[in-house]
């Protein structure tokens, strides 16, 4: 059934909001994602940030430098007793030079190298005794000059190189000035001329003649430095050097030798948001960003010469997360990383979708009433009409003014109810309101004042009900009103009568259910009706209608009866979104085409729909918001990562204006955007390995873990598990993995909650352990990471402990037999009978080998290896036979979840369990059960029909929830599910039995996408 009251949207994360509506020029709303201590981070105070060239991001902070991955923070931290450790927890500066080596800079410990094979340290601090060392262990700047040595700032000390060969400091000499001074930031020229920022002015070191200048601020000369404090320096991609003072920001002009200044002005909402610039970057698209101490972030736009703000809000969790800003920096994906003082780290991504969201700002009566938005209409004159769950919004973009229209008792000039739930214009531009208790009203187009109409049983046609989905004004001027239990209404405007048009039981020529929720008007004037009912034509000659229902025997038929919206494309294509999927309807052939998530819908449940001007079609549901190629049958869908409103919308709330722009309203604001803007990350991440763990801990190698490409195990190390990750930092939430063992599985495996693969009992052999990935648009790492892996055999099991065992048998024979022939005739069938003796215990010892091979250790059924042999033996017989043969892959549903909730143990004991299930149930001779991998298990069924095997897979899923093994964390039920898939093959020479396997698993796949719990089947045609 269709929800009445408010749904939940599609994503919430676009990134910069349209600055047109309701907002100052003094605060643009961009949407910030924030990393702080309860992302892992371990410190709220960052300092800087810099990315290796692996791909990593390196964050230093009061409290230890970080590494991240995209979902996990590794910390390095200065350990007592380690002299290979940091040496110093407060990480001031980071650099990573030519070479790929990560330099830090500490408050008091002076400048480490990270050696990243063996993640140690080493230190270069001030030593009295040695001239050539580092002259101050603050290190506030590291930067690689263009001739390869380090320029090394520190705190009072001045500005050093540092030769990496010779591992020797020298000080820059700054004559005739004092050299010895607080350096906050240095930048390089082509040319090799040094910039240096201190808190006694800017100084500039000539690299052909080594002239030093000093810039300071004089009062009485208005180009001169803003303020002698220097806290920031930058050069812009035009060569101009940016100077960030402690009382504003200063462009060089190097024809003049003058400084351009650029201040806060409290009185003008476009100029810097504070005086005191702590950071400043220029990120790959030009952009000029200035980070201050209490102002937050800036933005500086060169066309229009204005500063666009980012403050935090202290009730917007998507707002900047603190005003103090120490550093700016990009990644290679596009992500703007912003280090506060006070809170953590702020991201922002450059390659946005360009979503915009407009919402209602807590305290601001310019914002909407309500976020719950139901409906949305731009009128004749460009006027933006907002219904919410509380209030009607009228919305002025061009003056970024917002009314609000509230219900007022005992007025006749006010809406009727707050509950706005359907807006339209008519010809003659009044508009038409519907609400959800007090019927519809109009507002006059001229004079601006509301005129209700409602229900009234005393009033001859009057309206049938109070609760309006729907208003819809034809091509002769008619309003059509759909309602909630009063089916549809045509209201006269001249006259003010309405005809009624409703459900009539036993009248299949009369409208099929009373609860209308969507209308439309063909191009051949035809009017259709959509309601919880099934799809309606009107014919308008005879006053009846054309039902189209659903038909669960007839596929062509239309896939639901509970209709959202309909909808005639630009060439004549006729499309229906319903509650269960969308729909394409041939009108030639009285045909429905369905599309639904099999076909790449995000979500069946479908709310809006519009077409842009390149022909694709846009489409809200209910987990997000999708763009339809109908040329291509392809679905593109964005969630709330991408930044929209929310993963939910709502019915009804979808609109596009003369300019192209739309809009969909949702549980959480209004979504607008250009479709031309939105645009796909095209980055293409690495494919790095994080951890990995034997028996459940992490394992150290001798090199970094991105450098690993082979692996060497014992046989006795039957529980493994890989980590990895792509190194797109958009949203790498929405990050895709695909990974497999070559040499055990021929089938990719996705990953669901974390990027991690994990394998148990790999027999003794070579393998390849793959993984590719994509960013969060879905753009894929095809060459991804491969890792060899080796599994050494017990020593029983390899070739020279046989030969040796044959020959020491040969060896032991001959002797018996030499010894033997010197005792007397009598003794030699005794002697035949110990050699037969010997040989039985050999074979069984042999037979009890072959055994343990082939069995599970942990659940005592046959492992994968004995189901693949029986799985071939028995396809061969049921090929001679034409018989069907069915499998059953079994899946213990959210398994890990277990696992983390109650112990590995635990975890064990309920795949032992699911064993005893099986074996309880497939007790037929012939039947055959294996554990398959992991907690997935395998049935084969011979001679069984599809029927046959759906009613095995029943008993097993009943049986195991008949266990109750609990389980308080599931979101299934209370105790251990299974989700279960099922498949059936005659075999034949057309076919074989990886796809038999590959059909099974593709149906458990759909079964735990179902929601677990679940038994599909899936057997093509």
């Amino acid at each position: 059934m269709r929800k009445s009251g408010p749904f939940f949207l599609h994503f919430c994360l676009p990134f910069f909001l349209y600055a047109i509506l309701l907002f100052t020029p003094a605060k643009a709303e961009a949407q910030f994602k924030r990393l702080s201590l309860r992302e892992g981070l371990s410190q709220s105070q960052v300092f800087c940030v810099v990315q290796d060239m692996g791909g990593f991001l390196w964050f230093g902070t009061l409290d230890g430098l970080n590494k991240y991955d995209g979902t996990k923070f590794t910390i390095f931290r200065r350990m007592i007793n380690d002299p290979h450790s940091l040496s110093d927890n407060n990480i001031l500066s980071l650099c990573v030079d030519k070479s790929g080596t990560l330099w830090i800079g500490t408050e008091g410990g002076g400048l480490n190298r990270l050696n990243p094979d063996m993640e140690t340290f080493a230190h270069f601090e001030h030593d009295p005794a040695v001239s050539t060392s580092l002259g101050n262990n603050f290190v506030n700047v590291i930067l690689q000059s263009g001739k390869g040595f380090l320029l090394i700032g520190t705190d009072g000390g001045g500005l050093y190189t540092f030769d990496q060969k010779s591992e020797e400091f020298r000080l820059v000499d700054f004559s005739p000035y004092d050299a010895q001074i607080h350096v906050n930031a240095v930048v390089e020229e082509s040319q090799g001329t040094l910039w240096m920022g201190t808190t006694a002015g800017l100084f500039k070191k000539d690299a052909k003649n080594g002239k030093v200048d000093k810039f300071v601020h004089d009062p009485a000369i208005a180009g001169s430095l803003s303020h002698d404090e220097v806290g920031a320096l930058m050069l812009d991609k035009e060569g101009n050097l940016w100077v960030g003072t402690s009382d504003g920001l200063d462009r060089l002009n190097r024809g003049s030798g003058e400084f351009e200044h650029f201040k806060h002005q409290s009185d003008k909402p476009n100029s810097l948001s504070d005086n005191n610039i702590k950071s400043l970057f220029q990120d790959s698209k030009g952009s000029i960003w200035v980070g201050t101490e209490r102002g937050g972030l800036n933005r500086w736009d060169s066309k229009n010469r204005i500063f666009t703000r980012y403050v935090n809000d202290p009730v917007d969790p998507e707002s900047i997360s603190d005003n103090s800003i120490n550093d700016i920096f990009e990644d290679r994906s596009g992500v703007l990383w912003i280090a506060t003082n006070n809170n953590g780290l702020s991201k922002l991504s450059l390659v946005r979708k360009n979503f915009h969201v407009f919402r209602k700002r807590p305290y601001d009566d310019n914002s909407l009433s309500n976020n719950v938005v139901w409906a949305v209409h731009q009128d004749k004159k460009g006027i933006f009409w907002v219904g919410t769950e509380n209030g009607l919004n009228r919305i002025d973009r061009k003056r970024g003014k917002i009314t609000r229209f509230y219900a007022q008792e005992d007025s006749l000039r006010s809406i009727s109810h707050n509950l706005i739930r359907a807006i339209c214009e008519d010809s003659q531009g009044n508009l038409w309101v519907g609400t959800d208790g007090g019927g519809v009203d109009k507002r006059d187009s001229k004079t601006g004042k509301w005129e209700n109409f409602s229900h009234d049983s005393s009033i001859p046609m009057g309206l049938s009900s109070n609760y309006i989905r729907v208003i819809f004004e034809d091509h002769s001027g008619l309003i059509w009103i759909g309602t909630l239990g009063g089916g549809l209404n045509c209201l006269d405007p001249q006259k003010n009568k309405c005809v009624v048009y409703r459900n009539e039981p036993g009248n299949s020529a009369s409208l099929n259910n009373d609860n209308v929720y969507s209308l439309m008007e063909d191009s051949r004037g035809d009017l259709w009706v959509g309601t919880l009912g099934g799809l309606n034509v009107f014919n308008r000659a005879k006053k009846t209608f054309h039902n189209y229902t659903y038909n669960p025997d007839d596929p062509a038929s239309i896939s639901d009866n509970g209709i959202g919206v309909i909808y005639e494309d630009t060439k004549g294509n006729f499309w229906v979104g319903t509650d269960s999927g969308l729909n394409k309807f041939d009108r030639t052939r009285n045909i429905f085409i369905r599309y639904t998530v099999k076909d790449g819908l995000p979500n069946d449940f479908i709310y809006g729909m519009l077409e842009d001007d390149s022909g694709h079609l846009w489409i809200s549901t209910n987990r997000g918001l999708s763009r339809f190629h109908i040329g291509t049958e392809f679905f593109r869908n964005y969630d709330i990562a991408d930044g929209i409103q929310s993963n939910e919308f709502n019915a009804g709330s979808f609109f596009k204006n003369d300019s192209g722009e739309m809009f969909f309203g949702g549980i959480n604001g209004l979504t607008f955007f250009y479709p031309d803007e939105i645009k796909d990350n095209l980055y293409i991440p690495p494919v790095v390995l994080t951890e990995f763990k034997k028996f459940d801990r992490a394992v150290r190698f001798d090199r970094p873990l991105n450098h690993i490409s082979s692996i060497r195990l014992h046989h006795k190390d039957d529980f493994i598990s890989f980590r990895f990750a792509a190194l797109d930092f958009n949203a790498p939430e929405n990050n895709q993995y695909l990974y497999k063992m070559e040499g055990f599985e021929a089938s990719w495996h996705a990953c669901e909650a974390e990027p991690r693969a994990t394998y148990t009992n790999l027999n003794p052999g070579d393998y390849i352990f793959r993984v590719i990935g994509s960013n969060n648009d879905g753009v894929w790492n095809r060459k991804g990471l491969s890792i060899h892996v080796e599994i050494l055999p017990p020593f029983w099991s390899t070739a020279w402990f046989r030969i040796l065992a044959v020959l020491l048998l040969g060896a032991m024979v001959f002797l018996v037999i030499q010894f033997r022939t010197r005792q007397v005739y009598a003794q030699r069938k005794k002697l035949q009978e110990l050699v037969r003796l010997k040989t039985e215990q050999l074979q069984k010892a042999n037979k009890e080998l072959e055994k343990l091979a082939g069995e599970d250790a942990l659940t005592k059924i046959a492992n994968r290896r004995t189901f693949q042999k029986y799985m071939d033996l028995e396809w061969k017989k049921a090929q001679r036979e034409k018989d069907p043969l069915s499998l059953i892959m079994i899946d213990v549903d959210l398994f890990k979840l277990f696992n983390d909730t109650y112990g590995h143990q635990a975890g064990d004991d309920c795949l032992v369990q699911l064993a005893c299930v099986l074996k309880e149930t497939v007790k037929r001779p012939g039947d055959f059960i294996a554990r398959y991998g992991g907690e997935e298990f395998a049935v084969i069924l011979l001679n069984t029909n599809k029927e046959g095997a759906v009613h095995v897979a029943q008993e097993i899923k009943e049986n195991m929830i008949k266990r109750h093994i609990p389980f308080r964390n599931s979101p299934v039920k209370n105790v251990v599910t299974v989700s279960l898939g099922v498949s059936t093959l005659v075999p034949s020479s057309e076919n074989n039995p990886t796809q038999l396997i590959l059909y099974a698993d593709r149906a458990l796949y759909e079964a735990k996408k179902c929601g677990r719990n679940w038994i599909i089947s899936y057997t093509p045609v």
